[in-house]
């Protein structure tokens, strides 16, 4: 029998055209989209599908997009499934509320993989994807792929 070697990829967004649009893209790109519209539901397919990468809307309901990303870096089974995290915010204000998020607390959770701004250009997120896939499968560690300004 022939191993499945299509990647999956957790994609969690509150939106159902965004959602719909990534799945599409996502498929038409040979990949394999699961779909979550909160965090409740992403954590549990993040366990249950254990995926290659997680595409997360940073403001999902059910606690955020950023609370659910906390909690897979805590999570010692998911920490090392790369992020993307989506946002109508501008990178520079995200990583800069992200650095004063790590000084309030004792943990120092790194940021994401990468981090992409809404409206998405498809290239740009099928590239970061296949990337994060690549490093992913070479077994470097993701998380030394963000570029903070």
């Amino acid at each position: 029998m022939k191993k499945n070697t299509t990647k999956t990829i957790l994609v969690v967004d509150d939106e159902q055209d965004t959602r719909f649009f990534l799945s599409n893209l996502l498929r038409s790109a040979g990949l394999r989209p699961v779909i979550a519209e909160n965090k409740t539901e992403g954590m549990q397919k993040a366990v249950t599908e254990f995926p290659a990468v997680i595409i997360l809307d940073m403001m999902i309901p059910g606690g955020s997009g950023v609370q659910m990303y906390n909690d897979l870096k805590r999570d010692e089974n998911l920490r090392n499934i790369p992020v993307i995290m989506l946002s109508t915010l501008e990178k520079k204000t995200f990583f800069k509320c992200r650095k004063i998020s790590n000084m309030r607390s004792d943990q120092n959770i790194p940021s994401p993989d990468i981090f992409l701004e809404k409206p998405l250009e498809t290239e740009e997120l099928l590239k970061a994807v296949n990337r994060l896939i690549d490093i992913r499968r070479k077994g470097s560690t993701p998380g030394s792929t963000h570029a903070e300004e």
